[in-house]
């Protein structure tokens, strides 16, 4: 019996061994031999938006190395920053291994499109074409560009180098600058005369006729602005006129000029002119885009003659009786 239970005893010392050395050899297997062939591990740290020599210095601070992934153009981050790293931060990887970094080349350079002497209405399609937006836009008269929306001046400068992505600010003309005239008197003066000396002052008439006994038929009743008082070039001004009725020549009306440039690469030079009962004029001068619908509306009195020059300021395209 006593025999039986100290066998009993050996097997049990020799199961709680066995089991011990499974045990062991299993936690040699998964824990201890991993741990020996990985050796000692390191946090990545975050060395993204660093410089390439700052991220370099945070790496070999706690054992790590880094190798070159690529560059790309980023315009949010500057040249040779570090746009993306891998692993990425927080990761643990064992020590001396290499961080891979994609370097920023910056924004991509390409060359400012010319816009001096174009429509500011045509100018955005050609700035995202190019890569860039359009930046402020600073309005001023000029006496010379009398077109306005026609662009004086611009930065950066035409053809030079800028980023992509970046504003392109605009100084666009009014066109002539407003000026003040002081109101003649022209009560007791013949239509015809005052038409033609409005429109020399750069001023606009508008009639209407009512039939008054004191004045022959034709002739100014009144008018506003009156005598002594302030007109701005390009005003209308309104005329009372005796008579009861006009006749053919005297006629105004209302029309819209519309003419689509040809097209082509360049901008071409246009030039509208209207001859009517008060004489020639100028309705448009300056420079459009391949395809452009210019529009212009205007007044004509009597019997007109529109002529459009595309270019060739000798010899028009077009000439239409209106």
């Amino acid at each position: 019996m006593v025999s039986n239970r100290a066998l009993l005893n050996v097997l049990k010392v020799i199961l709680i061994f066995f089991i011990s050395l499974v045990a062991l050899g299993l936690l040699t297997v998964f824990v201890i031999l991993p741990s020996l062939i990985r050796g000692e591990t390191i946090e990545v740290p975050n060395v993204q938006g660093l410089s390439l020599w700052e991220a370099s210095n945070k790496l070999a601070r706690v054992g790590l190395g880094f190798e070159l992934a690529g560059r790309r153009y980023d315009p949010s981050v500057p040249g040779d920053y570090v746009i993306t790293q891998s692993p990425p931060a927080s990761v643990n990887i064992r020590k001396d291994r290499a961080v891979k970094l994609t370097l920023s080349l910056g924004a991509e350079k390409v060359e400012v499109p010319d816009l001096v002497y174009k429509h500011r209405d045509n100018v955005e399609a050609i700035l995202q074409s190019a890569g860039f937006v359009l930046g402020r836009v600073v309005h001023v008269h000029d006496d010379e560009i009398a077109v306005p929306g026609t662009i004086l001046a611009q930065s950066p400068l035409p053809k030079s180098t800028g980023k992509r992505g970046e504003p392109i600010h605009l100084l666009v003309s009014d066109g002539i600058r407003p000026k003040l005239l002081l109101m003649p008197d022209l009560r007791n003066r013949e239509l015809a005369d005052v038409q033609k000396l409005l429109q020399q002052s750069g001023l606009i008439a508008d009639v209407t006729y009512k039939a008054d006994a004191r004045l022959p038929a034709g002739r100014v009743v009144q008018h506003t602005p009156a005598p002594r008082q302030y007109a701005r070039v390009g005003q209308t001004v309104q005329l009372v006129v005796s008579g009861a009725s006009r006749t053919a020549d005297q006629q105004r009306r209302p029309v819209t000029i519309r003419y689509q440039v040809s097209e082509g690469e360049e901008t071409h030079h246009i030039r509208m002119v209207v001859e009517d009962a008060l004489g020639s004029r100028e309705l448009v001068n300056g420079f459009y885009l391949p395809g452009t619908i210019v529009s212009k509306p205007v007044v004509i009195t009597g019997p007109a003659t529109l002529r459009i020059y595309e270019d060739n300021m000798q010899q028009p395209v077009r000439e239409d009786e209106l």
